[in-house]
């Protein structure tokens, strides 16, 4: 007789091979099934089966139906705005099952009910199908998180905590199979493959192989990193030491310098922070310290090879020279449209009539060349009082965080802080990362 709770870890286990081995999308959604019936045989609940799932949904970028939702105009080559993901499956199953569920409403949950309305109003002033699809996505993600509220609570947080510790896993076999293979694994789980399907590499380094995990690009998976080391934490188990190390070695092979930084700064605090108990074992801190440095000792040559490739980031076309021309398009919009923007999924369509530098004419219309950094890019999309709300939100869900005092939640804390740090340098407003901010926002609430 296999013991209930050992259902929830078959259900992870059968979850992961069918997403490595899946032959098409129709098998891989079936996954998201499957782990609501070995984590319903384990709890004999459906609507935290349901949530299990969600949450392991939430990380994921395949999508259906993209072609039918291609932004406009056809020659920027904008590609999809919004899929049918397992995500939108999950969330309409989960609603009939919440609907009647009280949660107590806080300050944050209203100043984002606040942003959601802005951005419903920002769609009305621009009703135009690529505002439409960004309004969806947001959507999305802001039912996810109240159905987070509304479902999550402290005796399925550990539950939760091990399904981030999973994907974790799971990132750390496909990156390193990557690695390895210095490829793409052609497997339906990398989102990559659409736009990467010989892989990725660095800008001003062509013999730099980029690993990506399932995301579509390697700085997404560099900012997933960052916001999921602090759940390696919580638990208190021999083995996620070697996670951590790991975790920092898959960051490492995604040649994101701006992540390096930041992970490095992320890992020292959490070590201060928990410096008692590693001390307390020191035989088992010594097996870690060797572990390190036979790590570091292989990484350096790539580390060096990277560290000589920055001062090319600052010349023309380099990666630091886009994101500049980039804030440099998004200043202009948003002084001229402080108050409204210029629309959700709209800065290349307007930004390129009358650009202000060369990004454009030299790079084209994609995702390099949407604005490197959240708070411009929500700013130039949905107005200064939009990226206002969202402030106030985080501000408040920090606030939260201090009254509980709450050491586990704590780590939760320095994963949003991470986040905060990453958006600086990319484009998440509308991207699966974003969600992370609502996923990370939800726990802390708890």
């Amino acid at each position: 007789m296999i013991d209930k709770k050992k259902y929830f870890f078959i259900g992870l286990v059968a979850f992961y091979l069918v997403q490595f081995f899946s032959p098409n999308k129709i098998v891989y959604f079936s996954s998201y099934g499957i782990a609501v019936f070995f984590f319903y045989l384990a709890n004999k609940d459906i609507r935290k089966s349901l949530l299990y799932s969600l949450v392991l949904a939430i990380f994921s970028g395949v999508g259906l139906a993209g072609s039918w939702f291609l932004m406009l105009p056809n020659e920027l080559n904008l590609q999809s705005g919004w899929w049918i993901s397992p995500m939108t499956g999950l969330i309409l199953i989960l609603i009939p099952f919440s609907v009647r569920l009280k949660f107590k409403i806080r300050t944050p949950d209203i100043l984002i009910l606040l942003f959601y309305i802005w951005c419903f109003v920002i769609f009305l002033i621009y009703p135009y199908a690529n505002v439409l699809y960004g309004f969806i996505t947001i959507s999305e993600i802001l039912l996810v998180y109240f159905l987070l509220r509304i479902n999550l609570d402290r005796d399925n947080f550990r539950y939760v905590v091990s399904l981030i510790i999973s994907l974790i896993v799971f990132q750390l076999f496909i990156g390193g199979l990557q690695f390895v293979l210095k490829r793409p694994l052609g497997i339906i789980a990398e989102s990559s493959i659409l736009q990467y399907p010989y892989g990725l590499i660095t800008a001003e380094d062509i013999n730099l192989f980029r690993v990506t995990g399932t995301f579509g690009d390697a700085n997404m998976l560099a900012v997933t990193i960052l916001s999921l080391l602090p759940f390696l934490f919580v638990f208190r188990i021999k083995f996620v030491d070697f996670l951590k190390v790991s975790l920092l070695e898959l960051l490492f092979f995604t040649y994101s310098r701006a992540e390096w930084a930041i992970g490095a700064i992320l890992f020292l605090f959490l070590i201060f922070r928990n410096k008692e108990e590693i001390i307390a074992n020191k035989k088992y801190l010594k097996h870690i310290l060797f572990f390190c440095i036979a790590c570091i000792i292989f990484l350096l040559p790539g580390f060096i090879a990277r560290l000589e490739t920055v001062p090319q980031a600052f010349m023309d076309g380099g990666s630091m020279d886009t994101r500049f021309k980039l804030l440099q398009e998004s200043s202009k919009l948003i002084f001229q449209y402080p108050v409204i923007g210029v629309g959700i999924n709209r800065f290349q369509e307007v930004a390129g009539v009358h650009p202000v530098t060369d990004i454009f004419a030299t790079h084209g219309f994609y995702a390099g060349t949407k604005v490197h950094n959240l708070f411009f890019e929500m700013a130039t999309e949905i107005g200064i009082p939009g990226l206002v709300f969202f402030i106030l939100f985080l501000l408040y869900v920090f606030e939260e965080s201090m009254r509980k005092k709450n050491p586990i939640l704590g780590n939760v804390v320095f994963s949003l802080i991470a986040i905060i740090l990453a958006s600086m340098f990319h484009p998440l407003f509308q991207s699966m990362q974003f969600r992370l901010y609502f996923l990370l926002s939800a726990i802390i609430l708890v």
